[in-house]
């Protein structure tokens, strides 16, 4: 059984995204070993007698046999926070609204209202009768602050189910990949469906607004993959309008130094285009979350591509990150 736990007192919990040492490969679907939710809850709960000082965040990934009741509801107030505080945590906020719906399963009597991702929602409810057994990969996440006289609350996410031996992943997987164009015009780039997206302003300087950071950010079951782009406001003839600065590699290492991250490797694939692949350390809950980046610089923007895993200690899906970085054109100067 994975178990990453972490202990912390709400009020002071403070947590930083960085990067640590590469960890065995492992498929994100085979880190949900079998079990039951039963064994997940006692594994996590404290002894009897004992004082609930704070919040537990984790992740540990299950396959348990339970029975499929049909019954479901509006996730509750309290679960909706906690997974917003959890997703925070990972720095992957916008996860936090796949969990709208909660669902009753009953493993040997006992009930479990579950979080399930939205886009399985209603394929439970056309492949599943009540009363149907079916396999649940969930994931417990925590536990939530003690409040007066109630009980702490267990927090697993339904992220797969299996009606059968074979895993039916793929429902939730689109066929076809979209490409974006560029709002300028000056670039495409390939997502496996259409990405959110936004804008914000960077830090700003004494008397001076932030730059304007556009941003497109996709969020799957299992990766985060997003593209900020930016203008770096050189005249088009500079040198550096069209190359990565010189002190990129030892700013990286730099900045690894002091988050106490561990770089997997970077390497200039032209002048123009560095990459970085890394295990960023989370610290609550505590493991290291794989990603591998670029960063292109070409007519005066600078593109930053990252695809970033959405679970501790699992390596991203490299043929999917590929296919991402690999996919990024640039069609010319912003229009």
């Amino acid at each position: 059984m994975s178990k990453l736990l972490v202990r912390c007192i709400f009020t002071f919990l403070l947590f930083t995204v960085c990067v640590g040492a590469q960890l065995p490969k492992e498929s994100t679907w085979a880190q949900y070993k079998p079990g039951t939710l039963s064994s997940i809850v006692r594994a996590h709960s404290n002894p009897v007698g004992s004082r609930d000082k704070g919040i537990d965040l984790g992740s540990d990934p299950v396959r348990a046999r339970v029975t499929y009741t049909g019954r479901s509801r509006p996730t509750s107030a309290v679960k909706q926070s906690f997974i917003a505080f959890y997703m925070e945590s990972l720095g992957t906020p916008d996860s936090a609204e796949k969990f709208k719906t909660e669902m009753l399963f009953i493993e040997d009597d006992t009930e479990f209202w579950l979080p399930v991702q939205d886009v399985l929602v209603p394929y439970f409810r056309e492949e599943l009768h009540q009363g149907e057994s079916v396999t649940l990969l969930a994931n417990w996440i925590g536990t939530t602050f003690p409040r007066r006289g109630e009980s702490r609350l267990h927090i697993i996410l339904v992220n797969e189910f299996e009606k059968s031996e074979v895993l039916r992943s793929a429902r939730a997987t689109p066929a076809q990949w979209v490409t974006i164009v560029g709002p300028d015009r000056d670039f495409t780039v390939d997502y496996p469906t259409e990405p959110k997206r936004d804008k914000y302003r960077g830090k700003s300087s004494i008397g001076k607004a932030g730059p304007l950071i556009r941003r497109y950010s996709l969020l799957t079951d299992s990766l985060m993959l997003v593209l900020g782009f930016q203008d770096l406001g050189y005249p088009p003839n500079s040198q550096f309008a069209d190359s990565v600065a010189p002190t990129y590699e030892q700013k990286v290492r730099e900045a690894a130094r002091r988050a106490g991250w561990k770089l997997v490797r970077i390497r200039r694939l032209s002048k123009s285009i560095a990459e970085t692949e890394a295990w960023e350390r989370s610290r609550a809950p505590d493991g290291y979350v794989h990603s591998i980046s670029r960063t292109v610089v070409r007519n005066g923007q600078v593109y930053d591509l990252q695809c970033r895993s959405m679970f501790i200690d699992t390596e991203v899906d490299r043929a999917i990150c590929d296919r991402f970085l690999s996919s990024f054109r640039i069609l010319g100067p912003p229009q």
